[in-house]
């Protein structure tokens, strides 16, 4: 093996302690280079190895969790009196909203409060991701509401604003602007405070009242044809 350190003089010097020198290029031996790339294919197969492991073990966390999920929805709905077909998720209120832009202006807006199926119990952190993701791919979009504004919430509504009114873009289409996590102990589920810029559609099947009056028919009906 040589080794090769340049010095001041920039002539290219021969060193033996390639180690301890800060040497800018190493000759190996053919054996040694041989050595060295069979220890390299060792080491590459090991983290393939340990990189497949570690993607079964994130595969098989995420059907357990899928699994925890469902089983959840299935169980609040049946304690909420709805079938188990349902989603889980219940739009309880709509609020008119003024959203203050200064001292003296206020801009009306929309607040939603959506019931998960999630007990108010569990930790935010189990929940947040679930309940974001169903909002924004699936139950949203069937309200009418496509648009997340960026970064899914603002800390300065003004940039929704111009001379005290709504831009024409968030005025015409609904969009959330902000959302709040809370769990409500008297209710007993996590629920999310929806923040829209003008008012949106709720389909029937995201109506608490609605799908609990539909179960209690589908219960009457085997009774009454006895």
């Amino acid at each position: 093996m040589q080794a090769y350190k340049r010095n001041k003089l920039g002539i290219d010097l021969k060193i033996d302690n390639y180690k301890d020198s800060e040497c800018y290029k190493v000759e190996l031996a053919k054996e040694e280079y041989v050595h060295l790339l069979d220890e390299i294919k060792q080491l590459k197969r090991k983290i393939d190895e340990l990189n497949s492991e570690i993607r079964e073990q994130n595969i098989d966390n995420d059907k357990e969790y899928k699994k925890l999920v469902m089983q959840q929805k299935n169980d609040s709905c049946v304690d909420r009196g709805v079938s188990k077909k349902s989603s889980g998720y219940f739009f309880l209120d709509a609020i008119e909203w003024r959203e203050k832009i200064s001292k003296n202006e206020k801009v009306v807006t929309w607040k939603y409060v959506v019931q998960t199926p999630f007990l108010a119990t569990y930790p935010r952190r189990t929940v947040e991701d679930t309940v974001l993701d169903m909002l924004e791919g699936k139950i949203l979009p069937e309200c009418g509401c496509k648009h997340f504004v960026e970064d899914d919430a603002i800390s300065d509504f003004s940039r929704l604003t111009f001379s005290g009114h709504l831009r024409d873009e968030y005025r015409k289409s609904p969009y959330v602007y902000d959302w709040k996590m809370r769990a409500n102990f008297v209710r007993g589920y996590w629920e999310i405070e929806l923040f829209i810029t003008r008012e949106i559609e709720i389909p029937n099947k995201y109506q608490l009242h609605y799908c609990q009056k539909k179960r209690s028919d589908e219960l009457k009906k085997p009774n009454e044809g006895q």
